[in-house]
């Protein structure tokens, strides 16, 4: 996670895709981690205003995990 945090928002933009989805899983399997991956989507807002079609989650972390975890609760 420390890596995640320290270089999530100034990593090359197909590098920082590949974080953001590994921290989004994160977020949705571990719940000791969950609002430490929210927060760091609020952080970055990567992804937040991307338009996203009807029925497809979005990639900004604190909507995907709060729409993946609903899923699995």
């Amino acid at each position: 996670m420390k890596t995640l945090e320290s270089d999530l928002a100034d990593a090359h933009p197909d590098v920082q895709w590949a974080m953001n989805f590994c921290a989004g899983w994160i977020g949705v399997h571990d719940t000791n981690y969950r609002a430490r991956c929210v927060k760091l989507g609020k952080k970055t807002g990567l992804y937040k205003d991307d338009p996203v079609a009807k029925n497809c989650t979005p990639s900004y972390l604190p909507e995907f995990i709060r729409i993946e975890a609903a899923k699995r609760e």
